[in-house]
């Protein structure tokens, strides 16, 4: 009996796979790594890096939130954050006194919920240790509620260049739901100060697949962005998974969209955007014809690390603060993800990583097919093995592994040329699954969020 397509390629859009942020995936890092071993990375960086500073702050937590956040209400945590950071960076020992930087992104929790003058101080201790390069673009995230005027202009001040403003919707009720202060008209207004101040990239980040999200509420949201004129846009599906964060536990499940209802959203955010004349590039981001995201997706020039997709090749990148993921080699490693620990341990000079991972030629290699697929949409299977030293039979168990997404319509393997249709990127990630031998659904593992 033969299955019916349509039901197999649902199952198979359904089967949860990691981001592919860094491979292996953050959970299969060991514990308590040799803090030598990063020290000798660190040594060994390479110029210009990359910097991503984590600023853990929020004013109130949002339901939906992934991230590595905590509400604070005073600004003593803050001077000690900072006081901390300063010791971090003072000790890193980098080869060079002020290391060159071709990157920095300041994520968070909130950056924002720094006062203006607090950023300012911020970066001027950053510049003691980092030398930005000539063109150097510096990002900074932004929740619309805790952002004013004043803190787009002292970014401007201080170098940044491009701002994530984190809208996630314009509907009012999806906002209540999720408990996202409301700050729909403070959008445009900061759009139009960073306009004004000078910033070169301005990008909104939304997400499909909130409680109470319809297909015409959702439609309304991207065509409001679309009126902002932003450079970019990244539309990200929620992660409901309340045994990971147990305050998504207070969402009411029955609010959220399903499965097919969230891919439609997905088609939906393709045809108002690429309407709007917007490129889609990878997983869930569109940038206009002209910007360098668009032109590095058309040259298959893409690259892609924990700070997201670039156009440029990343360098080794230098994580800062609490929960901070650094890659500098072929060594990844992640510093203490709860706050009072890693202050703490600033505070008294131990060692901050808590797992790292060393990559062997074999995770090299597979780190090629995932992120070229997950970047392009497409990878030569024979090119990248031969790059590694491999050939084509190295993939054997994967391309067999394949065939049901090749039988549902949700990927192509031409003589080892596997791609996934431009119209489809929610598949995207479970075929990179396939090559996945840590927690993929090839040879050796299972699916993992």
């Amino acid at each position: 009996m033969q299955t019916d397509p349509a039901m197999n390629r649902q199952d198979l859009l359904r089967a949860r796979a990691p981001r592919y942020t860094s491979y292996p995936p953050i959970p299969h890092w060991e514990h308590d790594p040799d803090p030598r071993v990063i020290a000798a990375a660190l040594g060994r960086a390479g110029a210009p890096a990359e910097v991503y500073l984590h600023l853990p702050f929020c004013l109130s937590q949002c339901s939906y939130c992934g991230c590595n956040m905590v509400v604070a209400r005073t600004r003593a945590i803050g001077d000690r954050y900072r006081h901390a950071l300063t010791r971090q960076l003072a000790e890193l020992p980098l080869p060079a006194v002020r290391h060159p930087i071709q990157r920095l992104h300041l994520g968070g929790g909130t950056p924002t919920w720094f006062t203006p003058d607090e950023l300012s101080r911020l970066m001027a201790m950053l510049r003691g240790r980092l030398a930005p390069t000539a063109g150097a673009e510096l990002s900074v995230e932004a929740a619309p509620h805790a952002t004013t005027g004043a803190h787009v202009l002292a970014l401007a001040r201080a170098g940044f260049t491009r701002l994530s403003l984190g809208v996630q919707s314009f509907e009012r009720d999806v906002l209540r739901a999720v408990g996202r202060p409301e700050a729909v008209t403070q959008v445009a207004r900061l759009v139009s100060v960073a306009r004004g101040c000078g910033f070169r990239g301005l990008n909104l980040d939304l997400m499909r697949g909130l409680p109470h999200q319809t297909h015409p509420g959702f439609r309304r949201t991207l065509e409001r962005a679309v009126a902002l004129e932003p450079d970019r846009l990244a539309v990200f599906g929620y992660a409901h998974v309340p045994h990971l964060k147990p305050h998504q536990a207070h969402l009411d499940e029955s609010t959220l969209p399903d499965g097919p209802t969230r891919q439609a959203m997905a088609a939906l955010a393709r045809e108002v955007l690429g309407g709007a004349g917007y490129v889609a590039i990878g997983l869930d981001h569109f940038a206009r014809p002209d910007d360098p995201l668009a032109r590095a997706g058309r040259s298959g020039s893409l690259h892609r690390n924990f700070m997201g997709y670039s156009p440029r090749a990343c360098g080794d990148m230098i994580g800062l603060g609490t929960s901070a993921i650094s890659k500098v080699g072929g060594v990844f490693w992640q510093d203490e993800p709860h706050l009072g620990r890693w202050l703490r341990k600033v505070e008294q000079g131990a060692p901050l990583a808590t797992r790292a991972w060393v990559l062997s030629a074999e995770d090299q290699l597979r780190l090629d097919v995932i992120e070229t697929l997950l970047c392009n949409g497409r990878v030569d299977l024979g090119l990248v093995a031969d790059r590694h030293g491999n050939s084509l039979a190295a993939f054997d168990r994967e391309r067999a592994a394949l065939a049901p997404f090749v039988d549902s319509g949700l990927a192509l393997d031409e003589d080892g040329v596997v791609s996934v249709p431009a119209d489809l990127p929610e598949a995207l990630r479970p075929v990179a699954a396939l090559f996945d031998a840590y927690s993929g659904s090839g040879p050796t593992g299972t699916l993992a969020v």
